[in-house]
């Protein structure tokens, strides 16, 4: 969310509470269109009179427009210009009509969100340049993109950069930060019912850079079924093999650090060569202990004949890239929307 301004708190002003604010906020950047489970998921409550009060107001006041599919039951569509301008997307892709698939798959990406609402999600092409392109140090060139101006089905504006729009699709991002690891990104891909896996193929290829230069990564395969999962998984292993057994092995980590490390080696040879030492050194030769191995003793006899440098070790003991992996997510729910007929119906 924006810490600029507060978009639930402007919802809450048009008249809802603070949880139907949060939820309309989560709907209207994530998915446009809503279940009314999905509203008592959100609340983690089973109670069929809030869920009620709740759509009666947002239908009323012509911010959600009930759309009647089979069986009397109505997926509702978030479509009110004033709720997007409070979220600072008044020209969102949320906002206009979908075709049934599509439909589809923004509920499916709404249960997905729902179910990992502990997690920081990229909602917004500003949030995403800030962690790949700043923070993370992607290069542009490796963000999949597409030309700017063309048609696209995001949900809101892209990340634009150099006068290229970047991740044209809206698909779940999200950032856990696991300890003492590089933050874990998280791409969920979602299949709305797909016979094939022809364009989770395409998706991958624009996304091969950016997931081979994050040194934590996965993809989550999300669906209704798990029809397409080794189909998948095997497109996916194409493109990402695991390492064999024969890989180098990885070299072994200082235990406080390089920084540590070299500090060490900067007071042996100060030491040996009888220079005097300061404090900081003195205290990383009080520590000589965590160095007794064969690897560290042949560094310390290296950098004192400068076979190594202080670059050179922090190139060897910089984080490597992890292979990013792939698993898939069943959202166990019904998805009626083959026969969705656009008229206003009872609630």
């Amino acid at each position: 969310m924006n810490t600029a301004r507060d978009p639930v708190l402007g919802l809450r002003s048009l008249g809802y509470t603070e949880r139907e604010a949060a939820f309309l906020y989560v709907v209207g950047v994530h998915s446009g269109y809503f279940l009314r489970r999905q509203f008592m998921a959100f609340l983690q409550r089973e109670d069929g009179a809030i869920v009620q009060r709740f759509l009666k107001k947002a239908v009323g006041l012509g911010h959600v427009h009930p759309i009647a599919y089979q069986q009397q039951r109505h997926i509702y569509h978030l479509k009110a210009r004033p709720i997007y301008d409070l979220l600072g997307e008044p020209d969102s892709q949320n906002r206009r009509d979908k075709g049934d698939r599509q439909i589809k798959a923004r509920l499916m990406q709404l249960d997905y969100v729902i179910e990992h609402l502990g997690r920081q999600f990229l909602e917004t092409g500003q949030q995403k340049a800030e962690l790949f392109h700043r923070k993370l140090g992607i290069p542009v060139e490796h963000l999949p993109h597409f030309p700017a101006g063309n048609e696209r089905d995001d949900g809101s504006a892209p990340l634009v950069l150099g006068g290229e729009s970047y991740f044209p699709d809206r698909f779940p991002i999200s950032v856990t930060q696991p300890p003492n690891e590089p933050p874990l990104v998280t791409f969920a891909y979602i299949d709305e019912g797909l016979r094939t896996i022809s364009a989770f193929a395409h998706w991958l290829d624009a996304r091969y850079r950016l997931l081979r230069a994050l040194l934590h990564a996965e993809v989550v395969y999300v669906s209704d079924a798990e029809y397409n999962f080794a189909d998948a998984e095997h497109e996916f292993l194409r493109r990402f093999p695991p390492p064999t057994s024969r890989s180098a092995p990885k070299p072994l980590p200082p235990p406080l650090g390089v920084d540590h490390l070299i500090h060490y080696l900067r007071a042996r040879k100060s030491n040996d060569s009888r220079s005097p030492l300061f404090s900081e050194e003195r205290d990383a030769l009080a520590k000589g202990y965590l160095y007794q191995g064969p690897e560290f003793q042949k560094l310390v006899e290296d950098y004192k004949r400068g076979v190594v440098t202080e670059h050179s070790l922090r190139v060897r003991f910089a984080p490597k890239p992890k292979l990013p992996v792939i698993r898939g997510h069943v959202l166990v729910h019904d998805y009626p929307v083959w026969s969705v007929k656009y008229r206003r119906g009872i609630l």
